[in-house]
């Protein structure tokens, strides 16, 4: 990694120019601050200000180095180097011990650098463990299925389940070690999470319907209701997002509130009685 410091100038130094051509400020005497009086109606204030004449040095350099300019320092690059392991986690920092900005009388500090990880577009990181979402149809989570993708190390990985084994919506899968590499235990791995997410086909044909009730079909099923009773319309169901469903109630609620102001009371009219 290139990063760009101050170093002191080797021409001059640090000194900014020839010794024999550098003197004290007069404007600051050497503090390289300056005192301002400064007048707010009535009232006359005080402020400390670094001096314009010197720039806050507190010295004058008539014969200024060629190379700083009279600065004192100079800008150097320099390639740091980085040993990321396997399994590095967020927030690891590396630290290059006086490698910042360097200034005469001053000790410079350190480089601290910390890494920060990019978002990935199938994993989802915790410590050593990786998190994946996937998206399967009834038929799959019924059926079974098989998925490929490629791993982090770009190998290829196929993901399937037993015989027999349904997914419910919302389950999660674990598959042992092959999550991220511990860190400073490389011959370690995390594991790997997957949650499933069931997609419900919107409707049935009749003859896929038919399929599925002498699949699924129990006798269970004929127990959930009385014959004998008269059966029942099937209430509307509302289709959309939840945030669609939010908004179309709101407004049947609405309109269902106007329709109640503009009927006239079914019950006639109001008697207030007096109390005794």
């Amino acid at each position: 990694m290139k990063v760009t410091r101050s170093r002191i100038c080797k021409e001059c130094n640090g000194k900014g120019g020839k010794e024999d051509s550098i003197a004290e400020c007069k404007a600051c005497s050497g503090t390289g601050r300056v005192a301002r009086l400064v007048r707010m109606g009535f009232m006359t204030t005080q402020t400390i200000t670094q001096c314009e004449e010197c720039r806050g040095r507190g010295k004058i350099i008539t014969d200024k180095c060629k190379k700083c300019n009279a600065r004192m320092v100079v800008e150097e690059e320099k390639v740091l180097e980085l040993d990321i392991m396997k399994g590095t986690p967020e927030g690891h920092r590396f630290v290059f011990k006086g490698d910042a900005d360097e200034y005469p009388g001053i000790e410079p500090g350190d480089v601290i650098i910390e890494v920060q990880l990019k978002k990935h577009p199938l994993f989802k990181r915790k410590g050593a463990d990786l998190y994946m979402e996937r998206k399967i149809n009834l038929y799959e989570a019924l059926a079974g299925f098989k998925f490929q993708f490629t791993h982090l190390d770009g190998r290829q990985v196929v993901i399937s389940t037993p015989p027999g084994k349904i997914v419910g919506n919302g389950e999660m899968m674990t598959v042992e070690e092959l999550g991220m590499p511990f860190f400073g235990r490389n011959y370690k791995y995390g594991n790997l999470f997957i949650e499933f997410t069931v997609e419900f086909p919107k409707s049935l044909t009749k003859n896929q319907g038919k399929a599925v009730r002498e699949a699924l079909h129990t006798k269970e099923s004929d127990k959930r209701c009385d014959p004998s009773v008269k059966e029942v319309h099937v209430p509307k169901m509302f289709e959309g997002t939840e945030k669609e469903l939010l908004a179309k109630l709101r407004k049947r609620s609405r309109d269902m509130d106007d329709d109640d102001d503009d009927e006239p009371n079914p019950r006639g009219q109001r008697i207030e009685c007096n109390s005794q």
